[in-house]
């Protein structure tokens, strides 16, 4: 599966890869109290962050 954000493209190759990703995206109330959550966000915020910043600069090499 592949989806596509905003110029970020994620590529989910494996069901459990998905499942993770589904949870972070549509946390239950106790997963959001859990610090173990908070830091998988962080982690995924960060790597969306990074793809950004690269799709820009491959854009900008582009042109």
């Amino acid at each position: 599966m592949v989806a596509i954000n905003s110029n970020v493209i994620i590529n989910i190759q494996s069901k459990s890869q998905e499942e993770r990703l589904r949870k972070t995206l549509r946390p239950s109330k106790s997963d959001i109290e859990s610090p173990e959550f908070n830091q998988k966000v962080s982690e995924i915020a960060d790597g969306f962050i990074a793809s950004q910043k690269g799709m820009a600069r491959l854009k900008r090499f582009l042109q």
